[in-house]
């Protein structure tokens, strides 16, 4: 291939690039994947890429639990489940306005689901109640917001980032209220 070609497919390629990048699907599936990773883990899981699709909130194979009870409607529709690394559940929601939130959930004696989202730019902290749950909310001037809590022995974590916007007006307590991890046991397998 001769110069002039390689340099008319790469800028080809530069302009479709640049054309996803614009679209708020792409955007949105790019920020919901970008910090899978967690930012430490077990010594025994050194390797934070060993990511499973599954088809349902069933993780009861990968994880040894299960959501029992989750949002599925009304404008938060889960559409992808993930297992990582072998103790954490990912699930995406398309919510309203072509936001992706992010829900994690992992056992409390595992890594903590906090720090899997290393961003110190929160400029609003603040613990409230909701129900008999104690929920952290933390914003930031550029539109990412993190709600974490713990119930049972069940931690979780519900992010949106600088792309998706704050949450909008019941999303966390839906979530917060909703929400049920538990345990594999011998009946549900």
């Amino acid at each position: 291939m001769n110069k002039y070609k390689r340099m008319a497919v790469l800028l080809l390629a530069l302009v479709l690039l640049a054309g996803c990048k614009r679209s708020n699907i792409a955007q949105n599936f790019g920020a919901a994947i970008e910090d899978w990773a967690p930012a430490q883990t077990d010594d025994a899981k050194k390797n934070p890429s060993d990511i499973v699709a599954l088809e349902d909130a069933d993780f009861s194979e990968e994880l040894g639990f299960t959501l029992a009870a989750f949002p599925s409607s009304d404008g938060l529709v889960p559409y992808r489940f993930y297992a990582i690394d072998g103790w954490l559940a990912q699930v995406e929601y398309q919510a309203p306005e072509e936001r992706v939130l992010v829900l994690r959930i992992a056992r409390t004696r595992s890594t903590s689901l906090f720090s899997t989202y290393e961003e110190p730019h929160y400029a609003s902290d603040e613990t409230i109640l909701m129900g008999d749950t104690e929920v952290r909310l933390q914003t930031s001037a550029d539109g990412c917001a993190m709600a974490t809590w713990k119930r049972g022995d069940f931690q979780y974590l519900l992010h949106s980032n600088k792309r998706q916007g704050m949450f909008a007006a019941g999303e966390v307590e839906r979530m917060v209220q909703t929400l049920r991890a538990e345990e594999k046991t011998a009946q549900s397998s």
